[in-house]
């Protein structure tokens, strides 16, 4: 209680929300929580929720920190799709060509049909506030420029441990082989892989540039991360609150994805000049014939999980 003037009057309950990522501090979306989200959300609560940032796994690794949130033993995380073996309808987000491009991404999770999509997060103890992505995967090598189903036969490339990676691999004729991250230069370099599908920003931060001559930009899956903030923690929030983390946290994820364009701009430009290697984009056309490929996955998923022909559809007609 606080006394003004001989009058009593209550003081606000104030919140501290502890916020894990594996995001090093350097990373565009740590950038937006520090200049967008945590100002935001102080500012719009008067400063009664108070928001502290552990980023690059301070409070453990991604599948730690996912279930420390679930748990209610800290209030916030962002994570990727850690989650999609308990929900179900996460794995459509990682089926071939189920997003035009990062842009779309973000109209589906912060819109109508990423309230549908995330849904199923309420029923293991976090609620989504909002979604963006790390970047759009792309596929590059060191054999062929790759712009048909033909050229992209045999090439072997490394991929990480996913039945819809894999299979979409093999769909237009590559060949897959599931790997660490760490292993990937070596096996480069050493010919055991010729390529792999990953981001443009990574091609070059992982190290990997100086052993890659091609990069087909395709658009073959657009990886998403989520802002999510424990059930319990929130729903014990006043309604003003609740509403500022989810402007906030939209906010924020719009400014990660602008951060990142630039920054992928621009690393494509130092692919180019400084390593040398061969970058196209290919058309809607062009994309045509490997969707067509790949439509194989989906029918799988879609014997699997019937109910997400519907919510397939649902994500291609967002504009």
């Amino acid at each position: 209680m606080i006394t003004l003037f001989g009058s009593v009057i209550a003081a606000e309950k104030t919140y501290n929300i502890r916020l894990a990522t594996y995001f090093a501090s350097d990373h565009a979306a740590i950038i937006a929580l520090r200049d967008v989200f945590k100002p935001m959300v102080e500012e719009k609560t008067n400063g009664n929720v108070k928001v502290n940032i552990f980023d690059n796994c301070q409070l453990g690794a991604e599948v730690e920190f996912t279930e420390s949130v679930r748990a209610g033993l800290i209030e916030m995380a962002i994570f990727g799709n850690m989650l999609e073996n308990t929900v179900p309808a996460l794995k459509i987000l990682q089926q071939p060509f189920a997003f035009r491009g990062a842009d779309h991404l973000l109209q589906v999770l912060n819109g109508e049909v990423g309230q549908k999509l995330l849904g199923g997060f309420k029923d293991v103890g976090v609620i989504p506030l909002a979604g963006f992505t790390q970047g759009e995967v792309h596929l590059a090598n060191n054999k062929r420029l790759v712009r048909t189903l033909e050229d992209a036969k045999g090439i072997r490339v490394r991929v990480w441990e996913g039945k819809s990676i894999i299979e979409a691999m093999k769909a237009i004729g590559i060949a897959p082989t599931a790997m660490a991250l760490t292993e990937v230069y070596t096996s480069l370099q050493q010919g055991i892989v010729d390529g792999i599908p990953n981001t443009i920003l990574n091609y070059k931060n992982m190290g990997w540039a100086d052993q890659l001559k091609y990069v087909t930009k395709m658009t073959l899956m657009v990886l998403p991360n989520y802002y999510v903030i424990n059930k319990k923690f929130f729903e014990n929030l006043a309604e003003e609150y609740q509403k500022a983390l989810k402007e906030s946290a939209v906010e924020s994820a719009k400014y990660t994805m602008k951060i990142l364009a630039d920054k992928e701009a621009e690393t494509e430009k130092i692919l180019e000049d400084e390593f040398g290697i061969e970058i196209i984009t290919l058309s809607d056309e062009e994309k045509k014939p490997f969707k067509e490929a790949t439509q194989v996955v989906l029918d799988d998923f879609y014997k699997e999980y019937p109910w997400a022909s519907e919510l397939f559809e649902a994500i291609d007609n967002v504009k």
